[in-house]
């Protein structure tokens, strides 16, 4: 396993821990992964206070890429998708208003798009 790290910009000062003036910690620990993704998500992320946040990695079934892609990103709660190489294919950030949402989302809607293999989803917290 290893402790993936995440440095991101707030804009909410309820959301800034008083460590550093322009910056918050995540972290996630990955077990059993090759994926790391280091990002600058101030681009695509509206911190709102009491949101979840996560990060969901995803297998896809070879030759359904595409379909699999575009179903993805129309999906609400999926705020950004990455590509990457190594165990999993695709990264997925997503923001809901609760952990319930969250769950929901990914087993109800994600997984039931043809083409996805498994998913495995780190919720990112504060520290």
């Amino acid at each position: 396993f290893f402790i993936l790290i995440l440095f991101i910009p707030t804009r909410l000062s309820t959301f800034r821990p008083k460590m550093h003036e322009d910056f918050t910690i995540y972290f996630c620990i990955i077990f059993s992964t090759s994926v790391s993704v280091i990002r600058d998500r101030k681009k695509h992320c509206h911190w709102r206070k009491n949101m979840v946040t996560g990060l969901v990695l995803v297998r896809l079934m070879s030759g359904k890429e595409k379909q699999a892609l575009i179903k993805i990103k129309e999906t609400k709660g999926v705020s950004h998708v990455s590509a990457v190489f190594g165990r999993w294919d695709l990264v997925l950030d997503m923001e809901t208003d609760d952990l319930a949402s969250l769950s929901n989302t990914v087993v109800h809607n994600i997984r039931s798009i043809p083409g996805v293999l498994s998913t495995e989803t780190l919720v990112t917290t504060a520290i």
